[in-house]
């Protein structure tokens, strides 16, 4: 009796400490470990009790504000990354020491099948394995019965628009990237891709940014991150372009700046706290005529390759140089080229485009990349498709992401 009362109050003690820490130490906004926005206290309200919608709100801040709460999770996660390791390397070894039986014959060797996606992988844990030759961390291939249930969603709502102003030009650029790919069986047949277009009105013009081989996908993405790299974000832009203008448009020049002074961290690394893997960092900087940007209505600069280029950076475990140095996530920029003859372009994508924004605009008067996750928080107003196509005096529409910006209902448009 008395050893259990001493447990009791030794925890109690300790619960204690650790929640009345927080008011101590002061809330935190954001997790670098998990690339999120945490937890803030709610606000109690009669309602909000009653509902207990208070009461969940209060354990999910309990459990992000907690001292040493990211400390713990990474303990935590070191532990599950050394243990998969060992594991693997054990059933590996294994695999590799076994005795074939003394009366098994030499069996005749088969032509090898052709295979576009030779690798062996490791599993790593949260939903990632890695690819043994280059060590690219990647996510299963995306199953396409799930898919279809949004493509559909998603397809209606474009074909909507498509009926309702047949004098706008609708065009679709689909990116594939690891989720497209089965890189368990070795191959890629686009089904994902070749789903969603057969769902789509003739009238849009459609394109893929397609991963054919595994040079393909190696080439033009981080190892730790799921967005592409600098070489995929200029292959892209030259088939947007295209897909937009033709193949006689002529394509702005990009140059590539390397930072080999920095280890980037990508969300897949982030995932798994595990910083062993790294991508040396680039970024695109694009050569094109003067203009102005508007972030959220407000005159403003997009991207920060400027200041990367004066050493101006941070080397912060895990920091997001994707997002600081190619530009972040706004419900609205708006870039003004001065070129009324090129006439105007609404471009609803999300964080695939921020690389390429400034390219893609150069070809029009004035460009709108809109990102429906945070359009009504950032602008105060829900998104009006027919309202802002006439204000702005838009001609043509692109859709630009990948598998989950078309397979995902918070990129319906309200119209």
């Amino acid at each position: 009796m008395k050893r259990g009362l001493i447990f009791f109050l030794i925890l109690s003690v300790m619960i204690i400490g650790l929640t009345g820490g927080i008011f101590v130490r002061g809330t935190k906004a954001e997790s670098t470990l998990e690339n999120r926005e945490l937890k803030s206290f709610p606000p109690i309200s009669l309602s909000s009790f009653m509902t207990t919608t208070y009461q969940t709100n209060l354990e999910q801040a309990l459990s992000d504000q907690l001292v040493f709460g990211q400390s713990l999770k990474r303990m935590y996660n070191n532990v599950k990354n050394t243990n998969t390791r060992l594991v693997v390397s054990a059933l590996k070894y294994l695999k590799g020491n076994q005795e074939k039986p003394q009366t098994e014959k030499p069996k005749e060797p088969k032509p090898e099948p052709i295979d576009n996606f030779p690798v062996t992988l490791t599993p790593r844990g949260n939903g990632l394995m890695e690819l043994d030759d280059s060590h690219h961390l990647i996510f299963p291939k995306h199953p396409i019965e799930k898919a279809n249930i949004l493509f559909e969603k998603k397809a209606n709502n474009i074909n909507r628009l498509v009926d309702n102003y047949p004098s706008i030009g609708f065009y679709c650029f689909y990116i594939e990237t690891d989720v497209d790919v089965d890189f368990i069986n070795k191959k890629n047949d686009h089904d994902l891709a070749d789903s969603f277009q057969s769902r789509l009105n003739d009238q849009i013009k459609f394109d893929n940014l397609a991963i054919n081989s595994l040079a393909d996908y190696q080439r033009r993405f981080f190892k730790t991150d799921h967005h592409w790299n600098y070489a995929g974000q200029y292959e892209g832009y030259q088939q947007i372009v295209a897909l937009l203008k033709g193949d006689s448009e002529k394509l702005f020049d990009a140059e590539t700046i390397m930072f080999n002074d920095l280890k980037f961290n990508g969300y897949k690394s982030r995932k798994l706290d595990d910083y062993t893997i790294f991508d040396t960092f680039g970024a695109l900087k694009v050569t094109v005529p003067q203009h102005k940007v508007y972030i959220n209505h407000k005159p403003g600069y997009y991207g920060g390759i400027q200041a990367y280029e004066k050493g101006n950076y941070s080397h912060k475990q895990g920091y997001n140089h994707y997002g600081a140095c190619n530009g972040g996530d706004h419900g609205l920029i708006e870039f003004r080229f001065n070129q009324p003859e090129k006439g105007n372009i609404v471009i609803f994508s999300e964080s695939f485009s921020n690389p390429i924004n400034r390219l893609i605009a150069a070809h029009y008067n004035n460009t709108y990349i809109i990102d429906l996750r945070y359009y009504q928080r950032d602008c105060g107003q829900r998104f009006d498709f027919g309202n802002f196509i006439k204000d702005k005096n838009i001609s043509q529409v692109l859709f630009l992401g990948y598998l989950y910006f078309y397979a995902n209902d918070v990129f319906l448009i309200n119209d």
